[in-house]
C-alpha cells in the first residue's frame, strides 16, 4: 500500500513528492535521504504541509560515517519552537506573532493567573496559547532528540513486525 506524500524535496539534482501540483505517491517509510544522492554543500528545498507552504532550505554540510554508539536520527542544532499547527503557513504565523508581543502576552498571562486562580481549569486553553508565545523563541535540542528517539523506536518496531 502506498501513501501520497504531503511534502516535497526539490534540489538541483533531484525532486520528490508533490512538485508543481502533480501528485506523486510512494511509501515515505521506504524513501531514504541517501536515495536522493545529495552532494556535499548541495542545497535543496524541503516543503512541509503543501497546503500551508512551509518551505525550508536545507544544505548538506558533510556525510559522516555511521557511529554505532549513537541513535539516529539526531538533531545537532536548531532555533525556535515549531510553529503552531494549522496556523495557515508562514505569513499568517508571522502575523500572529506580531499580534502577540511578549510584553502583552506576559501581562495577559499574569492577569489570568491572578484574577482566576481558583478557576484555572476553565482557562487552560487560553493559558496554553499565551504560554506558547512566551516560549516560542526557545529551542530545546534534548526534547527534540527524545522525540526523534521515540520516532526511531517506533520505526524499528514497525520494521520488526514486517519481517
Amino acid at each position: 500500500m502506498s501513501t501520497c506524500t504531503s511534502s516535497s524535496f526539490e534540489g538541483s539534482s533531484t525532486g520528490y513528492g508533490n512538485l508543481g501540483g502533480i501528485g506523486f505517491c510512494d511509501n515515505p517509510h521506504q524513501v531514504l535521504l541517501r536515495d536522493f544522492h545529495f552532494r556535499c554543500k548541495e542545497r535543496w528545498m524541503y516543503e512541509y504541509d503543501l497546503t500551508d507552504s512551509w518551505q525550508h532550505e536545507i544544505r548538506l554540510e558533510q556525510i559522516l560515517p555511521l557511529d554505532p554508539t549513537k541513535r539516529y536520527p539526531i538533531c545537532v542544532a536548531g532555533k525556535r519552537r515549531a510553529p503552531l499547527e494549522d496556523c495557515g503557513g508562514p505569513w499568517p504565523f508571522m502575523a500572529l506573532r506580531d499580534e502577540h508581543p511578549l510584553f502583552e502576552v506576559t501581562t495577559q498571562f499574569a492577569q489570568l493567573l491572578l484574577e482566576h486562580r481558583d478557576e484555572l481549569d476553565d482557562y487552560q486553553d487560553k493559558l496554553r496559547r499565551l504560554g506558547y508565545w512566551m516560549v516560542c523563541e526557545d529551542f530545546d535540542r534534548q526534547v527534540v532528540n527524545r522525540c526523534l528517539a521515540a520516532y526511531a523506536a517506533t520505526r524499528i518496531r514497525e520494521k520488526e513486525r514486517r519481517l
